[in-house]
């Protein structure tokens, strides 16, 4: 078996780059033949391992390409990464080999999904968003804040004021979604995703095509490390990844400020001075490795991810979760199918009133240990380790490649 990953990143930049990046040295453990194919390094040394073969296209981020009308060309369709992708691909056994998509919008473009769709290999696609399907990724109508509810690529689509930056942003996203539509109209073999959570599969089937083979699989979680982190004895609550509105940030830094909880915001991104001009009393720390991560989960007493959109998975809830903290998530986020009764709470997107009251029920020191204690147990075992992620994606992986080989038989 011999599986391509493409990835806009060759290093850990958010969770879907950490998810191909930690799937393929999984793979590798098993004996499993990878190449990694990326446009921006420069690649992880977790790649660097036997049975791993990097090529990385050394490409620019779309948002960093200064000329806008060149940006934009390059989002709707990168040529050279195209050509590039197809003469990596040229050689590959089709009776061995699988595909298997991660992020093309933030350098390759839908130029990279043509080539996989055509070039006569089988090939699965993980949606860690909605850019398959939706022109923002994210199915959310941003200048409203709230969920999106038309058929993409719809005339209401179209006229839907949606997009976080301007109506330009909109028409050249709109541009690069054609592309993406003609790409996946002109496969040569059956479509096959792999959702992250069960939600996200709920939001996504009625706008994929109607033959789409869909797959659930869980994004993996490092290994915890360690005992327990006593959460009872801790005060804050912790947010952890890129601070947005979409994300629910806003309406945390209310709530904590109402609950009189202190809160602790890592990471970065164009909402942050919102957050702190909300909550003047945040502690706002920059976005580090793994052990600053780790450090922050220490200090919580909960971690939230109170997301106004439909988040695929929310791959940091499960991370703290496996570290023994609680978590408080939106009904509509994807990270609502690990946390319940047993592990957290469950709270409305965009309500304040009830994630306030959310927080101030976790000033329980009896409730919080309970909720930590069985999150420590339940997310230390299942499909979501790194092991378990692996076998799940090897099953994929035969289940794919027996029905390209009885179709071409």
């Amino acid at each position: 078996m011999h599986i391509v990953i493409v990835s806009d990143y060759g290093y850990v930049s958010g969770g879907a780059a950490q998810v191909a990046v930690k799937s393929a040295a999984a793979l590798a453990e098993r004996g499993i033949k990878v190449t990694f194919a990326c446009a921006l390094g420069p690649p992880s040394r977790e790649l660097d391992r036997p049975g791993i073969t990097v090529h990385c296209l050394g490409a620019s981020n779309i948002w960093a390409v200064r000329q806008r009308w060149r940006a934009a060309a390059q989002g709707i369709w990168n040529a050279a990464a195209g050509q590039w992708l197809k003469a990596l691909l040229h050689d590959c056994d089709p009776s061995e080999t699988v595909v298997h998509m991660h992020q093309w919008t933030k350098a390759f473009s839908p130029s990279v999904l043509a080539v996989a769709t055509t070039c006569g290999l089988p090939f699965v696609v993980t949606l860690h968003d909605y850019f398959l399907s939706c022109p923002n990724g994210a199915y959310f109508v941003y200048p409203k804040q709230r969920p999106c509810s038309v058929q993409p690529m719809s005339a209401a689509c179209w006229a839907t004021d949606c997009d976080a930056r301007s109506a330009t942003h909109k028409a050249v996203r709109l541009l690069r979604q054609v592309a993406t539509g003609a790409a996946v109209r002109r496969r040569s073999h059956p479509l096959h995703v792999i959702h992250v959570s069960r939600r996200a599969a709920d939001v996504a089937r009625p706008l994929l095509p109607a033959a789409t083979r869909h797959w659930t699989l869980q994004n993996p979680v490092n290994e915890a490390v360690g005992p327990r982190v006593a959460a009872e004895r801790n005060r804050a609550v912790v947010y952890v990844g890129r601070v947005t509105v979409e994300k629910g940030c806003v309406v945390l830094a209310k709530a904590a400020a109402r609950a009189r909880m202190p809160l602790v915001v890592m990471g970065e991104g164009p909402a942050l001075e919102q957050v702190r001009q909300t909550n003047p009393e945040v502690d706002i720390r920059p976005w580090g490795d793994r052990a600053a991560v780790d450090r922050c989960f220490a200090d919580a007493r909960v971690v939230a991810l109170p997301s106004l959109w439909y988040e695929t998975g929310g791959l940091v809830v499960r991370e703290a979760m496996a570290r023994g903290v609680p978590a408080i998530v939106t009904t509509i986020s994807g990270a609502s199918d690990a946390v319940g009764s047993a592990h957290g709470l469950l709270v409305p997107p965009g309500d304040v009133d009830a994630l306030t009251n959310a927080l101030c029920r976790l000033r329980d020191d009896a409730l919080v240990r309970r909720l930590s204690e069985q999150a420590y147990r339940t997310m230390g075992t299942g499909p979501q380790r790194p092991a378990a992620h692996a076998d799940g994606l090897v099953n994929i992986y035969r289940s794919i490649l027996a029905e390209h080989r009885a179709q071409v038989a």
